[in-house]
């Protein structure tokens, strides 16, 4: 009976952690107006570090702890750029919840909207109104 509860507060996290990209992406375009804006993987190397630190952020990956993983793909167009969290699998509902996605784009929008070649939403994601 908890179990929404819990997931609700895991997805609350992910959607302040994915609001904090995006306002990141923002400041960091603000800046560099001339480039693109960053496409960041999921990965916990040292350069993966260095970019996300250009967001003024530490990298949410390095958290073994964390119940999701973050990235952001901005290769569809320099103008443009999609943060994403996928749900990591984590007992006791990780299991029902595992590889779920909740992303955000440089307009506020939350997604995804349905089911796609890299997932299906997560079932708590935030809505556009």
């Amino acid at each position: 009976r908890l179990f929404p509860q819990t997931e609700r507060a895991r997805v609350a996290e992910a959607v302040s952690i994915l609001s904090a990209i995006r306002q990141g992406e923002q400041g960091y375009k603000l800046r560099n107006p001339t480039q693109s804006y960053l496409t960041i993987s999921t990965s916990v190397t040292l350069d993966a570090d260095r970019l996300w630190m250009l967001l003024g952020i530490e990298n949410p990956n390095r958290n073994q702890r964390q119940f999701f993983s973050y990235s952001v793909d901005a290769s569809l167009s320099p103008a443009t750029f999609l943060a994403i969290a996928v749900r990591r699998n984590a007992a006791p509902v990780g299991t029902l919840y595992a590889g779920t996605r909740i992303t955000l784009d440089q307009n506020g929008e939350w997604g995804p909207a349905g089911v796609t070649a890299s997932g299906s939403p997560h079932p708590l994601r935030p809505q556009n109104v």
